[in-house]
């Protein structure tokens, strides 16, 4: 049997692809610059593929031109660029180890006036980001960098490097090669800074000759071939249409899960092993490595511990997370950073800052660390009986009062002893739990370090959650056309859960089904609430008596009531753009996003005034409110704000106005992102 080892050369041509290829060929054969039906149809597929490719990168369309493959590509984006922006200057700056197809233009170009100075790069294959800024001038147009190497496998520090060029000349156009990048990591050209990409189709399972340049918008560039003025004029020659459909379809099934392929393992770049002591034994740990848009993340490797069904519920979770929380110290050992400050969230991280203080805090790496704890949850606490402190945790005697609380060990409680900051995902909720109703015990604890406490609330990426791009609902919108992109998008929820289309508003639920998320008081309410006219719609899974009764109630209401058990995440998008109210009515909410993204889709939500609900939901009944509110937990006050939404739903130009400004509601991170800046910056400077 044959084994074939050598895709970083050239792919084979994905079955989807070579099918799709074979289609056009043989039936959609027309030239895409004629103005019959069959040309229609050809041009329809180079704009699918262009749709397909912009969305890998998020990207426009209109930036993205065809080529015959990456030597092309990379020709047109040193020689392009350069003859466009001659003017301007004639110093271009690229690397030592670059690939002949970028080597080869830039000795051309030579030849013709253009002065090049070439980067060396360290044993690693890297540049050296001082050397980029000494050579970058006022006279430099043009900066040519490939981001993985193609033989040593090195990765450039591409963010980092256009930001130097962009911060020394801003008029410098940054080119990257991505010939062997593309496919193999995220990436996003205008959040680092490239203006030309290149990419070659046979590299993604695309045929061969197929290629493309991403071109940011007004990015100065000639064309050097001239003719037809096909691709707006900057490639001009009847387009190879069947190549291109399978381009297409190829980079869009090489980023389809992208995410979930990352989280498998298969962008990572082994590191490292060591021992990472756990009580009186060591344990394995592997350390490995993925750069993701300029980020470098790090994975903690133990399959003995982690390869599992699930994250959580497993009888030696003490044991796990201990192991985990000392073994992020040990790491630290072994790569070339030290942080200010270390960040952990809910009680699988607790030890961290524990150990920190106990075990590290006298080496040189380790004296300066700060530590934060965030609690996203305080009902999980990481509660077990003291035996596991000294024989699992490594604790002695001496130091266990650090984690003891109640009888019990208690992480969190280790945390909140021996963290410099406590931080958690909403201001309201970081009073609540100071009152025993929402503390679980803690809020003696909790009020005695109230120094250390504050709230900032989480935000929403208001990119992946936009009505305007989201690929996932039937018809997208913004606040321009939001009445004709709600309704179809409502009409098509409707015909899904097979719902009656007679006016009436449609109520959503998406979340788990547990007590703390309120669905005992909509259980209560829900057949009320169809008597008045109302349209249910519930997409979730979890206590069995929830999963029966919505069920059941589905089942009682055909063309009223419509329920999902389980989640569908596609599915959960079309809910919130189709949907006219969104209830969420919990007994305690740390924070909460969907009532975010609720109003990210126009959609007004119903919440109780907890936590971050309380502080992202304001009642609009008496004011300029972005839903409506309920303070008690009663199935009353919830009855209440569902008729006072349906009431302002019938008033159509209250009810628009409404949506509108829920759409505008600003749930990025930008706000919390620069109370965090000026948390870290307090805590780093703490002492």
């Amino acid at each position: 049997m044959q084994a074939y080892l050598d895709n970083s050369a050239t792919t084979r041509c994905s079955e989807r692809a070579k099918d799709l290829m074979v289609k056009v060929l043989m039936e959609d054969y027309g030239n895409p610059s004629s103005l019959h039906t069959m040309g229609v149809v050809a041009e329809r597929y180079i704009k699918e593929a262009k749709e397909r490719i912009a969305k890998t990168l998020k990207a426009d369309e209109k930036e993205i031109l065809f080529t015959s493959g990456g030597t092309e590509s990379n020709n047109m984006a040193l020689i392009g660029t350069a003859l466009a922006n001659k003017r301007a200057g004639n110093h271009i700056i690229t690397t030592s180890i670059e690939h002949a197809s970028v080597l080869s233009p830039l000795a051309y170009l030579e030849e013709q006036g253009f002065r090049v100075t070439y980067l060396t790069v360290d044993e690693n294959g890297q540049i050296s980001l001082d050397e980029l800024r000494d050579a970058v001038c006022e006279d430099t147009i043009l900066v040519s960098m490939m981001m993985v190497n193609n033989e040593i496998g090195a990765v450039e520090p591409i963010a980092e490097a256009a930001k130097i060029v962009k911060e020394k000349n801003p008029n410098t156009i940054i080119h990257v090669d991505a010939i062997q990048a593309y496919g193999k990591y995220l990436i996003c050209p205008k959040k680092l800074g490239i203006d030309l990409l290149s990419v070659s189709g046979h590299k993604i399972h695309a045929p061969k000759g197929t290629g493309f340049l991403y071109i940011k918008d007004k990015t100065k560039i000639h064309p050097l071939l001239n003719g037809g003025g096909q691709q707006r004029g900057m490639r001009s020659g009847t387009e190879n249409v069947p190549a291109i459909a399978g381009l297409g379809v190829a980079a869009e099934r090489i980023y389809t899960g992208f995410e979930e392929k990352i989280d498998r393992g298969e962008m990572l770049e082994y590191v490292t092993n060591y021992s990472v002591p756990v009580g009186w034994r060591s344990q394995y740990c592997g350390l490995f490595k993925a750069e993701v848009n300029g980020v470098t993340y790090y994975f903690l490797d133990n399959e003995y511990y982690f390869k599992r069904r699930g994250l959580y519920g497993f009888y030696d979770d003490g044991e796990r997370f201990a192991f985990f929380s000392r073994a992020v110290l040990e790491t630290l050992f072994y790569i070339d950073f030290t942080p200010d400050i270390i960040n952990c969230n809910d009680w699988q991280t607790a030890l961290v800052p524990v150990y920190l203080n106990l075990y590290y805090r006298h080496l040189d790496k380790f004296n300066r660390i700060k530590t934060i704890f965030t609690i996203h949850n305080i009902a999980y606490q990481g509660k077990y009986g003291t035996d596991i402190l000294e024989d699992t945790c490594g604790i002695g005697h001496r130091d266990q009062h650090i984690v003891e609380y109640d009888g019990c060990a208690n992480f969190m409680k280790g945390a909140f002893e021996t963290a410099d900051k406590i931080t958690t995902v909403s201001p309201t909720y970081a009073q609540e739990i100071l009152d025993p109703w929402f503390s679980y015990g803690l809020d003696a604890l909790l009020r005695e370090k109230q120094y250390k406490l504050c709230g900032i609330l989480n935000g929403i990426d208001m990119e992946a959650n936009n009505p305007a791009t989201d690929p996932k609902i039937p018809f997208n919108y913004d606040v321009t056309n939001v009445e004709e992109g709600k309704a179809k998008c409502k009409e098509a929820l409707q015909d899904k859960f097979g719902l009656h289309k007679d006016g009436s508003p449609v109520f959503a639920m998406v979340s788990r089904m547990v007590g703390m998320k309120g669905f005992d008081l909509v259980q209560s309410i829900a057949d009320g609430l169809v008597d008045r006219g109302i349209e249910l719609v519930i997409l979730g899974s979890g206590e069995n008596q929830y999963e029966t009764f919505f069920s059941d109630l589905c089942a009682r209401h055909p063309g009223r009531v419509g329920t999902y058990i389980g989640f569908e995440p596609a599915l959960s998008q079309e809910i919130y753009a189709g949907a006219d109210v969104f209830i969420m009515p919990s007994k305690s909410e740390p924070c909460g996003l969907a009532q975010m993204v609720a109003c990210r889709y126009g959609t007004p939500p119903i919440v109780r005034e907890t936590g971050g609900l309380r502080d992202s939901i304001h009642d609009c009944t008496l004011g300029e409110g972005n839903g409506f509110t309920f303070a008690g937990y009663s199935a009353h006050e919830l009855y209440d704000a569902c008729c006072r939404a349906q009431d302002r739903y019938y008033n159509k130009e209250d009810w628009n106005n409404l949506v509108k400004h829920d759409m505008e509601c600003d749930f990025s991170w930008d706000l919390s992102a620069k109370s965090y800046e000026g948390l870290y910056n307090e805590t780093a400077n703490l002492w």
